[in-house]
């Protein structure tokens, strides 16, 4: 599969565990495929989808950023410990709790943060 083709079938990638193709699939021109690429790799939980998973945390595309951090959550890497924490001081609300929701899966302690309601 290449970025530059085709729409990919990421429910046939999850469905085959095809880790590769799905971080391929996190770095798609369309931000639904990217969604659901970074959803399957969290439900995988295969270490190896860390980093890009990470950098998903950077997508312009709220919904991406939403399931990159669950997905961390998911596979609970120390990892993502950092990123995740850096994402706490976001301006986007959202950011800010699925931050908070994986990190607190992954550390198994409460995290306290502020919510910003502007956005």
């Amino acid at each position: 599969m290449s970025i530059f083709s085709k729409k990919p079938d990421v429910g046939k990638m999850i469905e085959a565990k095809d880790v590769q193709g799905l971080i391929e699939a996190l770095r798609s021109k369309n931000a639904s495929v990217r969604v659901k690429a970074a959803k399957g790799l969290g439900a995988i939980q295969d270490t190896s989808a860390v980093a890009p998973l990470i950098q998903a945390l950077k997508d312009l595309d709220e919904s991406v950023r939403h399931e990159a951090a669950l997905a961390l959550g998911e596979i609970r890497d120390v990892r993502a410990i950092e990123p995740l924490t850096s994402l706490l001081k976001s301006s986007y609300m959202f950011d800010q709790l699925n931050a908070g929701i994986a990190l607190e899966k992954i550390t198994g302690k409460k995290v306290m943060f502020k919510l910003d309601m502007k956005k």
